[in-house]
C-alpha cells in the first residue's frame, strides 16, 4: 500500500510538471525520482503526456530509465539519444 501511495505521488508530481508545461519543471521533477518510479508513473500517463516526459528527459536521466520501461518507450527514450549515448546505453 505504501508503493502504491508513493507511486501515486510521483506520478501526481509529474503529471503537474507536465501541466506546467515547463521542460525545466519537468526535468527537476524526474531528477529527484528513482528511474524505476519514473517509468511506473509514465505507464500511467497518456501517449502524448508520456512522449513529452521522454523527450524532455536529458541523455542521463534516460540512460538509467530505459531498463524499467516497456520496449515501445525504451524506443521512444533512445530515440532522444545521440549515437554514442545511444551505443552507452546498449
Amino acid at each position: 500500500m505504501a508503493t502504491e501511495q508513493k507511486q501515486d505521488q510521483t506520478s501526481e508530481e509529474i503529471t503537474e510538471a507536465l501541466e506546467s508545461g515547463s521542460v525545466e519543471t519537468i526535468l527537476a521533477v524526474c531528477e529527484k525520482i528513482h528511474p524505476a518510479d519514473i517509468a511506473a508513473s509514465l505507464e500511467l500517463l497518456d501517449d502524448e503526456s508520456r512522449n513529452l516526459v521522454l523527450t524532455s528527459l536529458p541523455a542521463k536521466i534516460i540512460s538509467e530509465l530505459i531498463e524499467f520501461l516497456p520496449a515501445p518507450d525504451a524506443e521512444k527514450g533512445l530515440e532522444q539519444l545521440s549515437t554514442p549515448e545511444q551505443q552507452q546505453v546498449l
